[in-house]
């Protein structure tokens, strides 16, 4: 019996342009649409206001973290502490903008 692997489905010509282009915009399509309606689906709850705002900044920077951390033409331009300090801003505005999104709502 075979199984399949996210590893084995994403490491192909197709799946690398899944990881590189796709998945990044994706969430950041789905960040600017949340800020933008200020509605937010997360798991099973709904969020709207300034939670859902919170929750689409949250997947703004996600998508931005992939952008920078995958993409070769960007990947590749951008010095290596400069894509560092990136990569931990755009951790920080993550943290904080789900952790006041979800804390908000206990």
């Amino acid at each position: 019996m075979s199984r399949i692997w996210t590893r084995d489905l994403l490491d192909n010509p197709a799946g690398r342009v899944l990881r590189r282009y796709v998945f990044p915009g994706l969430l950041l399509a789905i960040g600017i649409a949340e800020v933008i309606t200020q509605k937010a689906k997360y798991k099973r709850y709904e969020y709207n206001g300034f939670d859902a705002v919170c929750i689409g900044v949250g997947f703004i920077s996600i998508g931005l973290m992939s952008l920078v951390a995958v993409t070769p033409q960007i990947s590749e331009k951008i010095d290596l502490r400069l894509k560092s300090r990136m990569m931990f801003v755009l951790s920080v505005v993550f943290i904080c903008a789900f952790g006041t999104a979800l804390l908000r709502n206990i």
